[in-house]
């Protein structure tokens, strides 16, 4: 999962949240890619 969090901050060019990994038990992994408004 560490490396798959790497790969995608990469091609998205923002910092992403690992909120669940299959080595802490869950049932996948999961990540939380934030989003940021741009206000015009």
């Amino acid at each position: 999962c560490e490396a798959e969090t790497q790969v995608i901050s990469r091609l998205v060019g923002s910092h992403v949240q690992r909120l669940a990994t299959i080595a802490n038990g869950d049932g996948i992994c999961t990540t939380h890619i934030p989003t940021v408004r741009i206000s015009s």
